[in-house]
């Protein structure tokens, strides 16, 4: 794959940050995501696990699918305590020059557009495990909107794929590595769970279920269903033909009597 060598000038416009790097915006066209070598000597994170994560980036370059941006190549950087990618970037007309996710929908009645695009990021979901991903950190934010209705799964170099497990440790990766044991089909299926409460949470507006940061939550929705027997059920309730279509309510209220 093509290096992109990019200068100090060109990271100006950062467009994300978190415990492991910075995004930045490269000429509009490329997001390019960089890992500070001394972030990760605390907390967990060590050279020898960043190595591994870039392996594991160049080893997802050949992934392809219009719906998760998957690593395009290396980045070239002028300081070399700095190591980084690059993928496509997401561009949201009406955000302009933010990006728009699924949780700028919570604001939203749900309607058809909104089932719509929930829709298609479940059909991607799909699509990204027949390559043999479990993404493993699926949250609102981490689900852009390209064009404001096209949803594109991004931060996947957290992924499980082929021999390369979690780096770190998100939120939802800890709970589905500590009860699966690393097993890429029991992480696919709570990939579907997540999804599938998260649909759920845009369907009912209920936030209980479903926050960025609320470990409980999800942490009980793993404990206590089967994974993919429940993300079935719960999508089967949002997406099912409108005349046969089951309540919703009641398989809300009887997962949540479980807890």
């Amino acid at each position: 794959m093509e290096t992109l060598k990019v200068e100090e000038k060109d990271l100006k416009d950062k467009i994300g940050s978190g415990m492991e790097g910075y995004v930045y915006s490269y000429k509009g066209k490329y997001a390019v995501k960089i890992f500070r070598k001394f972030q990760w000597n605390f907390g967990g994170r060590t050279i020898e696990k960043l190595n591994r994560k870039m392996a594991k980036v160049g080893a997802m370059m050949s992934l392809k699918d219009p719906g998760a941006a998957f690593p395009l190549g290396f980045a070239e950087l002028p300081n070399d305590d700095d190591i980084a990618y690059y993928m496509k970037k997401v561009y949201s007309p009406s955000f302009d020059p933010y990006t728009k996710n699924l949780s700028d929908l919570w604001y939203e009645e749900y309607d058809e557009k909104v089932e719509c695009i929930i829709l298609k990021a479940d059909e991607t979901l799909q699509r990204i495990h027949k390559l043999g991903v479990a993404i493993g950190d699926i949250k609102e934010t981490n689900i852009l909107l390209e064009g404001d209705t096209e949803p594109v799964y991004v931060d996947l170099d957290n992924a499980v794929y082929q021999d390369y497990p979690f780096d770190t440790y998100p939120i939802r990766a800890s709970y589905l590595r500590n009860l699966f044991g690393g097993r890429e089909t029991a992480y696919q299926d709570n990939d579907k769970l997540v999804f599938a409460l998260l649909a759920l949470y845009m369907k009912t507006k209920d936030g209980r279920f479903f926050r960025a940061n609320d470990r409980t939550g999800i942490r009980h929705a793993i404990n206590h269903l089967e994974p993919d027997k429940e993300a079935k059920e719960i999508l089967n309730c949002i997406f099912s033909d409108a005349e046969n279509k089951p309540y919703i309510g009641s398989v809300f209220s009887r997962i949540r009597k479980r807890h």
